[in-house]
């Protein structure tokens, strides 16, 4: 099968002009925040598409490195001028694929090997300063099934540009396998130049919303989750993830809700994470962040690149409002942010001054992602599809990830192993599930009376640790069983209050008394 010409389309001078160009200030909070911690992979991206074809590994190869030359950011590399990060554009940048077979193993060994081929893929750790910021390996597994894993930092890349890049990608190896040169048009514009051009349009903006944020979070109070274990001196980023479906009937009146009270979807399931947060730390003044993803124009919607921001909320439960109430506040806390989003992070850090403590991240350490991918037309045979990679690092201490797909929703927490057990958090996504279905059929219940106990939690408090019946021989009443104790352990300890105590006997010598001295009064059975 010939691998046909690679015939590059025309490059307009818009893409010369890319060569060194400011971040976008979400860039840039990646940027910082991988200073901060340069031996960490916890900011690689991976995904793994399934393809049910013979792949030709040169002609995937070619593939990839026409989507390098197709893509600026794809051949951008990030150096510091000055203490200031700034993406600097290669004129070309070579991908090397990476073959690994399986086919000589037994099919049962397949799944444990390619878990730690992608192992080792998702623990690379990328130099910014060293383009491209892209990986890839495909694993046969047999002679018309593979596993392309593709990795990148986050820097260059979201979830969208995932799918983007496998969708070009399948589109160009299809083109090249065929002898026929990409069918792909040139992009109009490329991300480095739009990132700068969206640097140009906040600066502007930027002191009034950092007075805001400055303002907001000045005061705020930092949420701690009760942990399993200590926290470490030092943040490690490892991770792992747990994922439980919401059913239907839930989603719907979760959506139900929503349009009554005029808010997004996003907004009702951030407000039962904040109400869940709320339950387990007590506190009713909570910071959480998001990352919140912004392509502006159809433009954006076709290039590869990093639109995601970080946004925080910072949202007040106090005096136990009524779920519907929560909700409000919560739309009220995010319509805010959004006007002010647009705010370099590390610009925050650095005028907040939050104490360095290299155990935890800086502002916030909870965070919630709500991810919605719209219906389209079924995919035909062959088609490749992105599949993130199940999470082996940790951001943050705790992050709740709500995916809302055409075949249903999911809850997926992904968190810090060093801090939780796989148990605690396997119970905080049944606590959000119970949350999130009485939210829904209950909103004007108040946030303290929602029931967050699934059904088997609630037989177990109710039923199985109240199942203490026994039957006894003799006495029947309360006080003949205390007399009979008395008798077997007089000297035995009965009331412990402080550091004083009292044994079997002297508690019913007392009770005589007391008894002596009712009867006195005239004080009898039943007499209140």
């Amino acid at each position: 099968m010939s691998a046909g010409p690679q015939v590059p389309g025309p490059r307009p001078d818009a893409f010369l002009e890319t060569s060194c160009l400011p971040l976008s200030h979400g860039q840039e909070a990646l940027w910082f925040l991988q200073q901060l911690h340069p031996q960490s992979p916890v900011y690689t991206e991976a995904w793994s598409v399934r393809i049910a074809e013979q792949v030709v590994a040169p002609v995937l190869e070619r593939s990839l490195n026409e989507l390098v030359r197709r893509h600026d950011i794809l051949r951008t590399r990030f150096e510091a001028e000055g203490g200031r990060p700034r993406q600097v554009t290669l004129p070309a940048a070579e991908l090397t694929l990476r073959v690994e077979d399986l086919t000589c193993l037994p099919a049962t060994e397949h799944h444990a090997a390619l878990e730690r081929l992608i192992d080792g893929e998702t623990a690379h750790v990328f130099d910014l300063a060293t383009a491209p910021l892209l990986r890839a390996l495909l694993v046969r597994t047999a002679q018309d099934r593979s596993v392309l894993v593709f990795s990148m930092h986050h820097i260059v890349c979201d979830g969208v540009a995932a799918a983007i890049f496998a969708s070009e990608l399948q589109a160009i190896y299809v083109a090249y396998a065929a002898g026929q040169p990409s069918c792909l048009a040139e992009l109009p514009l490329q991300f480095p130049a739009h990132a700068a051009s969206e640097r140009r349009r906040s600066e502007q903006r930027a002191n009034d919303n950092l007075r805001y944020w400055e303002q907001l979070l000045g005061d705020a109070p930092v949420a701690e989750l009760v942990t399993d274990r200590p926290r470490p001196p030092v943040q490690s980023f490892r991770g792992a993830s747990e994922t439980a479906r919401i059913s239907d009937s839930v989603a719907s009146e979760v959506d139900a809700l929503a349009a009554r009270e005029n808010v997004t979807a996003f907004m009702v399931y951030l407000a039962a994470f904040q109400i869940l947060l709320h339950r387990y730390t007590g506190e009713s003044d909570i910071v959480t962040g998001a990352p919140i993803a912004d392509r502006p124009s159809a433009e954006a919607d076709r290039m590869i690149g990093m639109f995601v921001n970080m946004t925080l909320f910072r949202i007040d439960l106090s005096g136990d409002p009524s779920a519907a109430q929560a909700v409000a506040r919560v739309r009220e806390a995010v319509i805010e942010a959004f006007a002010h989003r647009v705010t370099p992070f590390e610009r925050l850090v650095k005028s907040l001054r939050p104490q360095r403590d290299l155990s935890r991240n800086p502002l916030f350490q909870i965070a919630f992602s709500y991810e919605r991918r719209p219906a389209s037309a079924p995919p035909a045979a062959g088609v490749w599809s992105p599949h993130a990679v199940a999470g082996r690092a940790a951001k943050f201490d705790l992050t709740l990830i709500v995916e809302d797909e055409p075949e249903g929703r999911r809850a997926t927490v992904e968190y810090c192993t060093e801090l939780f057990e796989r148990d605690t958090m396997r119970r905080l996504i049944r606590h959000y599930q119970s949350l999130l279905e009485a939210i829904g059929s209950e909103p004007e219940t108040r946030i303290s009376e929602l029931s967050m106990l699934s059904e088997p939690e609630l037989h177990q408090l109710l039923v199985e640790w109240n199942s203490s019946g026994a039957s006894y021989r003799g006495q029947s009443t309360v006080h003949g069983l205390f007399r009979e104790q008395v008798r077997r352990a007089p000297h035995a300890v009965a009331l412990v209050d402080g550091d004083d105590h009292l044994t079997y006997s002297e508690v019913d010598r007392r009770s005589d008394r007391l008894a002596g001295r009712l009867a006195a009064a005239g004080i009898g059975p039943e007499d209140t």
